[in-house]
Formats: structure tokens, C-alpha cells, sequence
């Protein structure tokens, strides 16, 4: 189980990975700076188009190397044709910090499988959901602020 400063958080084996980053990102809030949590967050980003939507119980080690392909040859990335080594080095590692922490919750085993049983209940799903909001909103506060300093620099 993963606790969360505002309200315990139960997770059942139907949570998508996606609903797990959040959770992830929730923990890291305090602990990392500002920019690096925007740059979790652009990673994640990444990360759920691909693996979002996968559920808990239907994860597998496979589908590390399927993203991984995923990466390197089938995502639109809007400026270049490939990203770098750098980018996709920099996704793989907030994938790996997101499943080593999911194991230290005890949601996966050591092979990404999923030990969980328990059943969420609508209110905490409902938290989900306002964790989502709260994310979408820092992000946007924290675009705002970049193109203040962007503009103000131009002055």
C-alpha cells in the first residue's frame, strides 16, 4: 500500500500505470526541485502514451523493450526525427525509478509482476482524479512562469 499526505491511498490491481505515476509524482513533490518535477512530469508524459492505460495486473517485463522500440522508431517527436540517446536515456530512467518504486510499495515483484489484490474505492479513485487536476495545474502554472522570465529577459 502507498500512503499519501492526504488521504491513504489503497491500490488495486485494475490501476493503470498511468494512475501509478501519479502517485509517483505526488511522492516526489517535496523531495525534488521545481524544475526537475516539471521534467518527471514531461517524462511521464511520455511514458503514458505508450504504457498509460496498461493496468497493473496486465504489465510484464516485455513491454519495457516493446517501449523501448516504441522510443526509437514509432513516436512522432515534434521537432526531430529522432530524439537523443540523452531523451530516451532520460525516459528510461523515470521508468525505472517508477517501477522501483512501485516494487518498494509492494505493487510489483522484482520481475514487474503484479502482487496486488485489493480493491480501490470510489472515493479514493475520485482523489485520483483531483491529483490529476492538481498535476495538470501545476504544470500549467509552471509554463506560465517560464514564459514570464522568457519575455521579461526580452525586455
Amino acid at each position: 500500500m502507498v500512503s499519501n499526505k492526504r488521504k491513504r491511498i489503497i491500490i488495486d490491481s485494475n490501476m493503470t500505470i498511468s494512475e501509478l505515476s501519479l502517485i509517483f509524482l505526488e511522492n516526489k513533490y517535496n523531495k525534488i526541485s521545481y524544475n526537475t518535477y516539471g521534467n518527471y512530469q514531461d517524462r511521464l508524459k511520455i511514458i503514458n502514451e505508450y504504457l498509460g492505460n496498461i493496468k497493473l495486473k496486465d504489465f510484464k517485463k516485455e513491454r519495457i523493450e516493446d517501449f523501448e522500440k516504441y522510443l526509437n522508431n514509432e513516436r512522432k517527436w515534434n521537432y526531430t526525427f529522432k530524439p537523443s540517446k540523452v531523451t530516451i536515456n532520460e525516459i528510461k530512467n523515470v521508468l525505472n525509478q517508477l517501477l522501483k518504486a512501485a516494487i518498494k510499495w509492494k505493487l510489483f515483484d522484482k520481475n514487474y509482476t503484479c502482487i496486488v489484490k485489493e480493491k480501490i474505492s470510489e472515493d479514493e479513485r475520485i482523489n485520483l482524479n483531483k491529483l490529476q487536476n492538481q498535476i495538470n495545474d501545476f504544470q500549467k502554472i509552471r509554463i506560465t512562469n517560464s514564459l514570464d522570465k522568457i519575455w521579461n529577459r526580452k525586455r
